[in-house]
């Protein structure tokens, strides 16, 4: 038997107090690299292709695990192809918007500006593109031969579907941030503008006081009454919404029953990080191990393209109207790969290539949970049990967060009070610091 694979160094590392998700994070590893090739591929099984929406989700998943910059650079540039415009890549109105953020996201954690200027161009035909489909309230919407994707599910898709327009905004925000690190002056300005007339609309104009939530879409200027998750958790994800639609979103969209659920692991990952910032890491960690352990109980040696508990254990491979038509080892279904790096290890940068970071991590109820994330010059490495919290990096500058019931102390650095029970402490690089402290639970 011939294996062909990448030869990645795993440079991210999580793991835990509970066995289960230790293996839910290394079949999501393993299923993340055997589909990175020459690019982040969607799936070793069937398509074998290069798709945005699923490769934004890879590079994300990326920057938590191998940090392997070639074939993601590989992978921007093969998406968005050459001038002109004649279609949406991948023909999908929304994986065209993934390609904006992903470019900007790849700014952020890698600091790589030279790559960003030399794509800048082709980001603005493209978004001159984006800027044409726009119906008379200035939503964006499909043409006849765009396929308007959002999900695999049974939802409607005609007219202004609100998720394309939360997508839509915050690749208007990346725009305004790629045009001025250009030095494009006037189109950043531009952008800037055009982002929050689209923000600010579409809170305004889908938001239902009824349901609590953004509705699925609206066509000819009226709000159809469907409500779906994905255009509400995008929202609160972006962080679009204020704290109290923030909280109803949250209980009466998020978490109510009555909501279609989604069945797709490439949305639940979006579904997963709504949560997770909402701080629902307990909750979270029962969705994983109910979701994605689920498919290991259905001996999945690397994860789905599509997983409905619901089903009867003989009827998860077809797919498409086809047996055995489901990719088994789908690059989106690695999300807990992300959200372990990002949610509870808690690292991310704030400033591009991690010259300035943020440490938050979160118990969700563990024992335990410690790890590494890569960087462009480095590492970063966190550790935290119910009396200590243990961080290192090798470089940038950095603030550790965290919540503590009673007062912490560490000799290493001062530590601030935030109030509400949290506090700050700066982060050097080149040094070890512990800090001793209470869980609120």
């Amino acid at each position: 038997m011939l294996y062909e694979y990448v030869p990645v160094e795993t440079r991210g590392m999580f793991e835990c107090s509970d066995p289960l998700l230790n293996e839910i994070h290394r079949t999501a590893l393993h299923t993340l690299h055997l589909n990175t090739r020459e690019f982040f591929l969607d799936g070793i099984k069937r398509d074998g292709w290069v798709w945005s929406g699923d490769a934004y989700q890879a590079f994300l998943m990326n920057y938590y695990s191998f940090f392997e910059l070639d074939a993601a650079r590989r992978t921007i540039v093969a998406l968005r192809g050459k001038d002109p415009v004649v279609k949406h890549i991948n023909t999908i109105l929304d994986y065209s918007l993934y390609w904006f953020i992903s470019l900007h996201d790849y700014y952020l954690y890698t600091g790589d500006a030279e790559f960003v200027r030399r794509y800048y161009d082709r980001a603005v035909t493209l978004m001159d593109r984006c800027l044409e489909q726009r119906d008379a309230e200035g939503f964006l919407v499909g043409r006849p031969r765009d396929w308007v994707f959002v999900d695999w599910a049974d939802i409607e898709n005609t007219g202004a579907v609100s998720a394309i327009q939360l997508l839509f905004a915050r690749s208007l925000e990346a725009m305004g941030a790629l045009a001025e690190l250009a030095g494009d002056e006037s189109a950043a300005a531009f952008y800037g503008a055009m982002f929050g007339e689209i923000r600010d609309k579409t809170i305004r104009l889908f938001w239902d006081d009824e349901r609590g939530g953004l509705v699925h879409h609206r066509v000819d200027g009226v709000n159809r009454p469907a409500i779906t998750r994905y255009a509400n958790m995008f929202a609160l994800i972006f962080g679009y919404l204020n704290p109290e639609q923030r909280e109803s979103v949250v209980r009466r969209v998020l978490l109510n029953p009555d909501v279609p659920k989604i069945r797709t692991p490439y949305m639940r990952f979006h579904e997963m990080a709504a949560l997770l910032e909402a701080g629902l890491h307990d909750r979270v960690l029962e969705e994983i191990r109910d979701y994605w352990g689920g498919m290991l109980r259905l001996g999945a040696t690397t994860f789905w393209e599509e997983f409905d508990p619901s089903l009867p254990d003989d009827a998860h491979d077809q797919m498409y109207g086809m047996p055995f038509g489901k990719s088994l080892c789908h690059a989106w279904g690695a999300g807990p790969v992300y959200l372990f790096g990002r949610y509870f290890l808690g690292v991310r940068p704030t400033l591009p290539g991690y010259a300035a970071y943020r440490i938050e991590p979160n118990l969700g109820g563990l024992a335990a949970v410690k790890g590494t994330v890569p960087t462009p010059r480095g590492r970063i490495a966190v550790e935290m049990d119910r009396e200590k919290i243990r961080v290192e990096s090798s470089f940038g500058r950095g603030t550790l967060v965290f919540a503590s019931r009673g007062r912490p102390f560490s000799e290493d650095g001062e530590i601030r009070p935030l109030g509400g029970g949290r506090y700050e402490m700066m982060i050097e690089a080149g040094r070890s610091y512990t800090v001793a402290y209470t869980p609120l639970q």
